[in-house]
């Protein structure tokens, strides 16, 4: 929904957010395919185990996006249009499940480190 949004608004800085998603979806793809023995089957098989790049590099790309469209020379309300894109994101990310893992006393500045980075609580 982020990305259709930002896609919408103004493309040239979305291609350019999109830079730091591919990475984190590439670091995370490549290996299966560069492993040998493997079949098709299995290569193009979706999921796996979970994947601390791609996360990651979704949240450098909506962090991107504001910076970008200022550089670029976009109008304030698109700029401030993806900060709160970016806000409410991380704001989701953190708190999405936040209640089961304080149930399970689990410490919370780790926790809310793990989810605002990665999208879960564990590393």
């Amino acid at each position: 929904m982020g990305a259709a949004m930002a896609l919408a608004l103004s493309p040239l800085p979305f291609l350019i957010a999109l830079i730091p998603m591919a990475g984190g979806f590439l670091i995370r793809t490549l290996p299966r395919f560069l492993k040998r023995g493997q079949s098709v089957n299995e290569k193009f098989k979706l999921g796996g185990p979970p994947s601390n790049s791609f996360p990651l590099g979704m949240a450098v790309g909506f962090a991107v996006l504001p910076l970008a469209t200022w550089i670029i020379g976009e109008s304030v309300s698109v700029v401030l249009a993806y900060t709160v894109l970016f806000i409410l994101i991380m704001i989701r990310r953190a708190t999405a499940g936040l209640s089961a893992d304080i149930k399970q006393r689990k410490k919370l500045f780790p926790v809310l480190l793990a989810r605002l980075l990665y999208d879960r609580a564990d590393i």
